[in-house]
């Protein structure tokens, strides 16, 4: 007899919508400290996993 197993799963991320800068712009000049990268904005994800 197989063994069939049916997972759901459902992942928040971001969920506070927080925009922390990543990378940023550590020359002198007049673009100092400019953020190159920000933290993205929230992302629902949904998945399965079907093994057998």
């Amino acid at each position: 007899m197989e063994k069939v197993t049916l997972r759901g799963n459902f992942d928040i991320y971001n969920i506070l919508n927080g925009s922390a800068i990543l990378s940023q712009n550590s020359g002198y000049g007049s673009q100092w400290l400019t953020p190159y990268e920000t933290m993205s904005g929230r992302l629902f994800k949904f998945s399965t996993q079907f093994e057998f």
